[in-house]
């Protein structure tokens, strides 16, 4: 009996001491930030990241985490890091949608930490994401309604293709994160490319109509101030300027009959970034 009560108190023991250690796995340690996150604790939120001072602790500029839940979903561990994709129900500054992000892990000294900064990036970005996805569906509708006679193939796939994009969003990580930056070198280079062909269109007929040059001066502006937006490319600066190159086809598509030459090949410039954007979506 004394050998029985003896093994008892070291399992007793161990079980407290293993209790007291707190969360071990990428997984737990995961769950139990994002409730000292929605509890507002912040003591326990830097026990469980790479936060440095708890002062800094902002609540990842929510202000109301009240009837908020977090699940955790996919689980990728790469040696000392490890990445998570998290849910987050119930958010009031996203309406009724649930946010997916990705929560970020070090495993520092043996123990598996949050990467404080990297995971509030992730957070903070995705309304940026969301945001840009509603403004892409926004002027879908508007080129259903306004120019579905005169769009063109490439134009119209370039807006189908936003709620493709919307899709891998929801599991941004590195890799898309290098798969976009390639894409916004590609738009830049369009964008060059089809600034530069209508200036030569410009040039080549002083004979145009003053509503022809115009529209035409107009595309070259509007290009050329999205080029300067990708010179440090966001996922922001990149929609708005593939949907600024779908809106400047649709202008470019109701000129005279002069240009009909040059609209052959800007249409064909615009198909090429539109393939390049399949590839970005479907993740190939």
């Amino acid at each position: 009996m004394r050998a029985i009560k003896c093994f008892s108190l070291v399992l007793l023991g161990t079980l407290m001491l293993s209790a007291c250690g707190g969360p071990e796995t990428p997984q737990d340690v995961s769950t139990a930030f994002w409730q000292s996150v929605i509890d507002g604790d912040a003591d326990a939120v830097a026990d469980l990241s790479t936060l440095d001072d708890v002062s800094r602790f902002d609540g990842f500029g929510q202000q109301d985490w009240k009837g908020v839940t977090a699940t955790i979903g996919r689980i990728v561990i790469e040696g000392p890091t490890a990445r998570i994709t998290t849910r987050l129900d119930g958010l009031k500054d996203h309406g009724d949608k649930p946010l997916e992000t990705t929560t970020y892990l070090v495993k520092e000294d043996g123990d598996w930490q949050v990467d404080y900064a990297h995971t509030k990036e992730a957070f903070t970005n995705r309304p940026l994401f969301d945001q840009m996805m509603r403004k892409l569906e926004d002027f879908g509708e508007q080129m259903r309604s306004s120019f579905s006679d005169s769009s063109d193939q490439a134009a119209r796939d370039i807006e189908r293709m936003s709620a493709q994009l919307q899709d891998r969003m929801a599991a941004a990580n590195e890799d898309f994160s290098r798969q976009m930056d390639a894409f916004a070198e590609k738009l830049d280079q369009a964008l060059e490319a089809l600034s530069e062909s209508i200036s030569n269109a410009l040039e080549d007929n002083p004979q145009a109509s003053p509503q022809d040059r115009q529209t035409l001066q107009q595309a070259v502006i509007r290009l050329d101030e999205n080029r300067e937006e990708l010179d440090d490319p966001t996922v922001q600066s990149v929609a708005d300027s593939s949907r600024t190159l779908a809106q400047v086809q649709l202008s470019l598509n109701r000129l005279g009959d002069r240009f009909a030459a040059y609209q052959k090949a800007w249409s064909e410039q615009v198909k090429q970034v539109e393939q390049e954007m399949t590839r970005l979506t479907r993740g190939s």
